[in-house]
This record gives C-alpha cells, structure tokens and sequence, in this order.
C-alpha cells in the first residue's frame, strides 16, 4: 500500500513540478510503463525514481518517450 501512495506522488509531481501530466492514464497501464522506465535504469522503487528524476532534468523527456511509445 505504500508503493502505490508513492506511485500517486510520484504521479502528482511529474505533473505539478515538471509539467508532465500522466494522469489521464490508467493506473494500471501507466504502472507498467513506468517500471518498464524504471527497469531501464536499474531503479527498483517509485521512491528512488522520483529522487532521479528531481536530479536528473532530462528524465522527462524519456519517461514521455517511454509512455508514449510503448
């Protein structure tokens, strides 16, 4: 239960913060294709992504291409 709190902060954010706004996906389909990302990069929890993500700008554009092409 508290991955999935996480997932909806991390959600929240990438579209307050970074302008990414995810959240007209469903959750299920949007929880495959971010731990597809997340996969990609060796990161293991929504927590840890969301901490590489705040230090790592370019990740937006590689979460969109993810989600949009998947």
């Amino acid at each position: 239960m508290a991955e999935q709190q996480t997932l909806k902060d991390l959600v929240r954010e990438l579209a307050e913060q970074r302008g990414l706004d995810l959240r007209g996906y469903k959750p299920t389909t949007l929880e495959r294709r971010l731990r597809r990302r997340m996969q990609q990069l060796g990161i293991t929890s929504y927590s840890n992504y969301l901490d590489y993500i705040r230090h790592t700008p370019s990740e937006n554009n590689e979460l969109l291409n993810t989600v949009l092409n998947a």
